[in-house]
This record gives structure tokens, sequence and C-alpha cells, in this order.
């Protein structure tokens, strides 16, 4: 079983009810992740600034994925398709 960190951000908009879920990859190890915290809620702040919304709350947190080494296994084409199904 393999540990996979992903970097997610939650943000809330003023007058919208819905919080707005962001993803930013995965890590491996989890001081990889929490070493971009405070870059990557930097970054969505300006980039919303930017685009003209003024971010009411912005939470970024490291989250822990539990991944299971091959059990996806790729389908492989039929009948000279390129669709494995």
């Amino acid at each position: 079983m393999i540990k996979i960190w992903f970097l997610m951000a939650y943000i809330a908009y003023p007058n919208v009810s819905a919080i707005v879920y962001k993803g930013f990859g995965g890590y491996v190890e989890k001081e990889e992740c929490e070493s971009l915290l405070i870059d990557t809620e930097n970054y969505i702040v300006d980039f919303e600034s930017k685009q003209g919304r003024t971010t009411l709350y912005v939470n970024v947190a490291c989250e822990e994925i539990l991944a299971f080494p091959g059990s996806i296994k790729p389908k492989t084409p039929k009948d000279g398709t390129s669709f494995g199904t």
C-alpha cells in the first residue's frame, strides 16, 4: 500500500453558498506537501485577486490518500480498435 499526499485548497467566496475545491497534485512524502502549503495559499489568493474575485476564506491542507498498487489494470484494445471496452 502506498501513501499519497494531495495538496487541496478549499475556497469560499462572498455571496456564494458553495465551497470551491481545488486540488494541486500528489506527493509521496508528507513533508514535501507541507512545504508547499504557504506558497500554494499565496498563489491562490493572488490568482483570484487578478481575476477580480475577492476571496473570503482560503484553507490549504495536505490530506493522505491510500493507493493500492496494481489494483487498476489498463484495458487492452479488442479487434484492432483503440477502445478497451
